[in-house]
């Protein structure tokens, strides 16, 4: 069962360091991110960053399930199907 609360207070948390630039991760390290999408269950977040890197996150607990490195520019859009089952990612200098 997903605790809504614990959704909103972890989508709001987020979307605030966000609107900063800035998103600090468990692991003590801040990254800026560039653009987020909620899978349509609602229990995914997909983060994309300047480090080249897009992150899928448990909305339900938390947890990193996922952290690819892509070997191009920095990401500057992120997006999830409707059915959750693909992510679409942009980067700097795609056309």
């Amino acid at each position: 069962m997903i605790d809504l609360r614990k959704v909103t207070l972890f989508v709001i948390l987020l979307c605030s360091l966000i609107s900063i630039g800035i998103e600090y991760l468990p692991d003590g390290k801040a990254f800026s991110v560039t653009s987020v999408a909620v899978s349509s269950d609602g229990e995914k977040l997909v983060s994309g960053y300047i480090d080249n890197t897009v992150k899928v996150w448990s909305l339900l607990d938390g947890r990193l399930l996922n952290n690819l490195l892509l070997n191009s520019a920095w990401v500057t859009s992120v997006a999830v199907s409707p059915d959750g089952n693909w992510i679409a990612v942009s980067n700097e200098g795609d056309n």
